[in-house]
This record gives structure tokens, sequence and C-alpha cells, in this order.
């Protein structure tokens, strides 16, 4: 091979490589939790109701039930719950969204919370 056409080549394979770093990674898709007696699904969902009541300047939050979860990996920062709630301010109850990050480490970040339409 001649040195020019391996300089070609070179440059060729190094912004191939560049350009598929630059492309983002799709996400995983959801999967919902069956098991959402799973003890530690419920203190995912405490944890949400938690982190809410520790923000927010409303009457605090009780959580009632927990009717449904899904998961989905995120690359390079853990899993993501969301978990769709039942719960209890001011004597009325409500229905709630609620999202939390796990990392790696098993340390949980609360994203948010948000009544349900």
């Amino acid at each position: 091979m001649r040195p020019n056409t391996f300089l070609v080549a070179t440059v060729a394979v190094a912004i191939a490589l560049l350009a598929a770093e630059a492309l983002p990674i799709p996400p995983f898709p959801w999967s919902p939790i069956r098991n959402l007696r799973d003890k530690h699904v419920k203190e995912i969902a405490e944890f949400a109701v938690e982190s809410y009541n520790s923000r927010a300047k409303t009457a605090p939050l009780k959580l009632v039930s927990l009717d449904g979860a899904d998961t989905q990996v995120e690359q390079g920062q853990g899993t993501k719950y969301l978990l769709y709630l039942t719960a209890e301010a001011a004597g009325r109850e409500g229905r709630y969204s609620a999202l939390v990050l796990e990392d790696y480490f098993g340390v949980k970040h609360f994203v948010g919370l948000s009544p349900e339409d």
C-alpha cells in the first residue's frame, strides 16, 4: 500500500469512528414491572412520595397504593422507574405519576411527581 493510500484510509476510519460516537444511542424500551409487591419497588414509590413532600409547598401526600410501574435502563445513568400511584392529600385521594432514577450505585434520584389528568 502506498503511503498516500494508507493516510487516506486512516483518516477515513478516524472520521467514521468520530461520526459513530456523535450518533445518539436510542434508549431501551420501557418494560412493565409485573410484581408491584416487590419490596424494592415499594421502597422506590415511598422514596418518590417522601421526596415530593420534602420539596412541595402543599399538603403532604400519603401513599395509598402503587397501581403500576415501568422501568427503563438508561445507558450511563442507571434505571428509571415510572410509577403510577394513588396518594392522599388533605383527606382527598388522587392519582399521580412519579419518576425516579436509580443509578448504578443504588442511589435514588427524585425526578418529579405530578397529578394525572
